[in-house]
């Protein structure tokens, strides 16, 4: 029973286990507990390439474990003090290509590890079993008497066999060389079950009794103790602890289950699995939380109870004779947010960098988590499980619980046409494709069936075991916005219509959709005919339905219009078309452009797709617009296509010979001072006319830009102004008093008076400046809302208008 109970152990991940070696997948199964505790005592840890649990272990390295063990000194801080003896006994420990010499004196001073006769230690010769169960024995107290000076090998078996230390199946050839995972083995039984002992001449050897010595070399040295009374993991998994004072100070190892389901099955069909058909009661845990049933009959006979359901993980445990039920649901989460980290000027992570998770339960009240790190794109679909793990830890609390959320993979993304559906007439629970595949529901998927569907296609986003957690219609469409160029009505049923329509789309593709009534979202019937309309011209964002199981689409958002008051887009200006509709890097638009048709004598209308505002031509002469999207979408055509708008240069300004100054140097010369200054994002110097110091002196205190003239031929500037900004005097430093924040190419500035709206540069310059230092650090602009509103901002424009030079003053 012990055998079969230490075979059924796995070992879960922990800091500082097993799990932190790359090639821990390749430690066999009946090492893997050992190798774990071993390594979370720091008794075992590995090297550069991992643990190499098959590769042979040397002299030098059992005497490594040897002296952490004996010594307890697992992080080998006094090591060197037991050097001087190896160096003194043995002449070949320089053939092992590191330095062991403090582990092989302390191991063989103490007579556990014993050289060759003849002055060499043989250090990269490799241990067998029967060698090492020699020095084992030598541990806990064997060989007082000599007795493994002669005929050794039948003299140390004689005593494992008597302490039963070996158990069938784990060593296969004690006279061939071990692996360090067969060593990791033996010394960890060694740690655990056998008990020290000392000799007399009269008794021979005996255990030492009572508390004083302890029992084992691990409760003497260690204090190691294994746990297994009534420990759970988080999501209700029987498991064992292994506690000690050193390292990690805790290991844990979960029993691995008698069986698992990941559909729902009948009580007889697991009594039968798991019990050899007799009945057992369990208790029972659901994704972490404890049935308020004590005990959960499972009966041998019963034929039509289930336990389980299609996608949830079910699994059976049994520790001693108490039986374990633990059932864990897998959700379907999109990622919603994506923070980035923050650093300060020495590059330390100030903010770690976070990112929000919505799971999609049934019950309509979706959880919003928080977890750790920005590994997953926005919108990426990912698979969770609540309750468990400790690594990432959301904000939703319910039923006086904190939901923990573990990642456990992403969904695979399968294209498939329905052929038919499965299930009753009322509730539908999967599909069966043109390719004869059938995928049923999981349990938790909100994703709702009907027969609707046959016929169509869709991306199915399934769980690990292929049940599907959502259906996404597969489309020719490539985005959901776009302006009407033409359209129809067109008769798909018996008094059904639709409009037929072509539209431009926000990505420069053409499309035919079918639209029905965005108000009915069904078909038009024939008295709708005359009120149905749709002018073309059109900025539309639409929405699929499926009807009678073809694909149509109806009007969700129809194109607000409105007349720019400038008449004129000038990109070099951020809110270009009005002070309430902010447009940036990822704004979409479709600009319509006019030519002349000779042949009509009327100007013909073509349309092309731009993606942020800074590569929308400038363009004077009438201009309208209309947006979807709160503005993230916009279409822009002339006011008057008869006078149509005519493209034009952006305008230019004079880019800025700006200085921020830092500090005067310490030294005032007859004519001129000196000032430390940055201009164009580099440190410099400046001299300045002693007349105007005080000047000068006023924009250290103020951090707006400074802009000098007046330059002698001596080489000194005799005046100082504010440096213009945006064609007025725009302070160039945003204050404190302002509310600065940065998305999408855009700087908006928010004070009491006024609210701006800057164009940033996409190859815009961030620099976190410190006077006191004269030093620069590099920035990005994300780091302004980790300074803001504590720190000074200020910049520089370049030809366009454009920020170019960005500095926080730290």
């Amino acid at each position: 029973l012990a055998l079969m109970m230490t075979v059924s152990l796995m070992v879960v991940a922990s800091a500082a286990s097993i799990e932190d070696y790359e090639d821990a997948d390749s430690v066999s199964d009946q090492y893997v507990e050992a190798v774990d505790v071993l390594t979370g005592m720091g008794l075992f840890k590995g090297d550069e390439n991992g643990f190499r649990p098959q590769d042979p272990i040397n002299r030098a390295e059992v005497s490594t474990i040897i002296y952490r063990m004996m010594s307890k000194d697992t992080d080998d801080s006094d090591v060197g003090a037991y050097a001087g003896y190896a160096d003194e006994s043995f002449t070949d420990l320089d053939t092992l290509g590191w330095n062991a010499d403090g582990y092989i004196g302390y191991s063989t001073n103490l007579k556990y590890v014993i050289g060759n006769g003849d002055g060499t230690f043989n250090p990269t010769g490799n241990i067998t079993g029967y060698e090492l169960l020699t020095i084992l024995m030598r541990l806990v107290g064997y060989d007082e008497n000599d007795e493994f000076a002669e005929n050794w090998p039948i003299n140390v078996m004689k005593v494992v066999d008597e302490l039963g230390l070996l158990a069938a199946g784990y060593i296969d050839n004690l006279n061939a060389p071990l692996t360090r995972e067969e060593v990791a083995y033996l010394i960890f039984a060694t740690l655990t079950q056998v008990q020290k002992v000392y000799y007399t001449p009269a008794f021979g050897y005996r255990p030492y009794e009572g508390d004083a010595m302890g029992g084992t070399i691990g409760v003497d040295n260690f204090t190691l103790v294994g746990n297994v009374s009534d420990t759970t993991d988080e999501y209700g998994r029987p498991h064992k602890t292994w506690t000690y004072n050193v390292g990690e100070e805790i290991t844990h190892v979960e029993y691995a289950p008698l069986a698992t389901y990941y559909t729902a099955v009948t009580e007889c069909d697991v009594a039968d699995d798991v019990n050899g058909g007799r009945s057992f009661n369990a208790r029972t845990y659901t994704n972490g939380l404890e049935n308020v049933v004590a005990s959960v009959p499972i009966s041998a006979t019963n034929t039509t109870a289930v336990i389980g359901a299609q996608g949830r993980a079910t699994e059976i445990y049994k520790v001693g004779t108490a039986w374990t039920i633990v059932y864990v649901d897998t959700y379907l989460a999109q990622v919603t947010k994506v923070t980035p980290a923050t650093y300060d000027t020495a590059g330390h992570v100030v903010n770690p960098a976070s990112s929000e998770i919505t799971i999609d339960m049934k019950t309509g009240n979706d959880i919003v988590a928080t977890i750790a790190g920005d590994s997953y794109a926005k919108n990426t679909y990912l698979l969770v499980t609540t309750y468990g793990g400790g690594d990432f830890k959301s904000n939703h609390t319910t039923g006086g619980y904190t939901w923990s959320i573990d990642i456990v993979g992403t969904p695979s993304v399968t294209q498939a046409t329905v052929r038919g559906t499965l299930g009753g007439a009322a509730t539908k629970n999967g599909i069966e494709t043109t390719t004869g595949a059938q995928y049923l529901l999981n349990n938790t998927s909100t994703q709702a069936i009907a027969n609707n569907m046959i016929n169509q296609s869709y991306n199915l986003y399934l769980d690990a075991h292929n049940n599907i957690m959502l259906m996404v219609p597969v489309s020719t469409v490539t985005t959901n916005v776009g302006v009407v160029t033409a359209v129809d009505f067109r008769a798909v049923g018996t008094g059904k219509y639709a409009i037929q329509a072509d539209l431009y789309l926000a990505d420069g593709t053409n499309a035919t959709l079918l639209i029905v009534n965005e108000t009915t979202k069904n078909y038009f019937s024939q008295a709708d005919l005359s009120v149905a309309s749709l002018p073309v011209g059109t900025l539309i964002e639409f929405t699929s339905i499926v009807l009678d199981g073809t694909t149509y689409y109806y009007v969700s958002e129809s194109g607000t219009a409105t007349n720019d008051a400038d008449s004129k887009v000038d990109t070099g200006v951020t809110n270009t078309l009005a002070a309430n509709l902010l447009v940036n890097d990822s704004t979409k638009f479709i600009l319509a452009e006019y030519k002349w048709n000779y042949a009509t004598s009327k100007y013909d209308v073509a349309y092309r797709a731009f993606t942020g505002f800074k590569n929308l031509p400038t363009m004077n002469g009438g201009i309208s617009y209309q947006y979807v999207n709160g503005g993230a979408n916009i279409l822009v055509y002339a006011t008057n296509a008869q006078t149509p708008y005519t493209g034009m240069q952006q305008a230019q300004t004079t880019p800025d010979t700006s200085y921020l100054v830092l500090n005067k140097v310490n030294v005032t010369y007859e004519r001129y001072s000196v000032y430390n200054v940055v201009k164009n994002g580099v440190m410099t110097t400046v001299n300045v006319s002693n007349d105007i110091n005080s000047q000068v002196d006023a924009f250290i205190g103020s951090n707006k830009l400074a802009t000098f003239d007046g330059l002698t031929t001596d080489g000194y500037y005799t005046s100082v102004k504010e440096t213009e900004q945006l064609g007025t005097v725009v302070s160039s430093n945003l204050s404190v008093a302002h509310e600065v924040t940065y998305s999408n190419g855009v700087l908006k500035v928010v004070n009491s008076g006024y609210t701006k709206y800057l164009t940033v540069a996409d190859n815009c310059t961030v620099q976190i400046v410190n006077r006191e230092e004269n030093q620069l650090y590099s920035a990005t602009l994300n780091h302004i809302a980790q300074y803001e509103p504590t720190h000074a901002i200020s910049f520089e424009l370049d030809a366009n208008g454009y920020v170019c030079n960005l500095y926080i003053i730290d």
